[in-house]
């Protein structure tokens, strides 16, 4: 499993969906049918679980000038600090975005009214076999219907339309990050696992999605070069 962690340092970031989506096979039908970005963040800490620089929700002021709960912070799913720091020049970090479309909402978007529910797990098979040979842009063409709860009311999006969210996100929050620490009145990480030290590390933004719980896509979005060196820790109690 640790291999995959290697491999994704070096860009080869197939190797690591091929494990997942492994881990994803093992599960019954009802455990797939509601998957969350947090189940996707079990199971990458799992696969990973030797890697002991892996730090999930990391917690960034994304906007200090905001009073907690309207927009004042954000928490990047999962923050790698480089523990091959010594092999490698550019001294990669790993910021992963998660985002997941479940296989419920993608039974509903075939369904004439979304507000009806699977009778069974049966009703979800043949979506399964057809994502499990599905090509990439099928994928991500693959529609998916959600009850938008502010709106009040029931929306539907494609695949790559979260993939694009995400992507955005991220962009931001690498920013965000490459900022090193943050105070009241400047934006950056104000999370007591992880320190920021002068340096020169670069952070390697992905994202990665989960589509009905069974595949996952992993899209490399862009390189941040940084004034900081990353380390991570475990404190008793964090500053979050």
């Amino acid at each position: 499993m640790l291999k995959s962690y290697d491999d994704f340092l070096h860009g080869k970031t197939t190797p690591f969906v091929e494990l997942l989506e492994s881990f994803f096979r093992l599960r019954p039908t009802m455990s797939l049918a509601d998957t969350s970005e947090a189940n996707l963040e079990m199971a990458i800490e799992l696969l990973w679980f030797d890697e002991t620089q892996c730090v999930p929700q990391v917690h960034l002021i994304v906007d200090p000038n905001k009073p907690c709960g309207e927009g004042r912070s954000a928490f990047v799913g999962i923050f790698v600090g480089n523990s091959r720091r010594h092999d490698l020049v550019d001294n990669p970090v790993l910021v992963l975005e998660l985002k997941n479309v479940s296989l419920r909402s993608l039974w509903k978007a075939r369904q004439p009214q979304p507000h009806t529910e699977p009778k069974s797990s049966n009703d979800y098979e043949h979506i399964l076999d057809e994502l499990r040979q599905a090509n990439e842009d099928q994928l991500l063409a693959q529609q998916y219907t959600y009850y938008d709860k502010k709106e009040r009311k029931w929306c539907t999006l494609q695949v790559k339309d979260t993939l694009q969210t995400g992507t955005t996100q991220l962009s931001r929050y690498m920013r965000i990050i490459s900022s090193g620490r943050a105070t009241s009145t400047r934006v950056g990480i104000l999370d007591g696992r992880v320190l920021c030290r002068d340096g020169w590390d670069v952070l390697w933004g992905y994202v990665i999605l989960c589509v009905g719980g069974t595949r996952a896509i992993c899209k490399h979005t862009e390189k941040v070069g940084t004034q900081y060196l990353y380390e991570t820790t475990c404190p008793e109690q964090d500053d979050t």
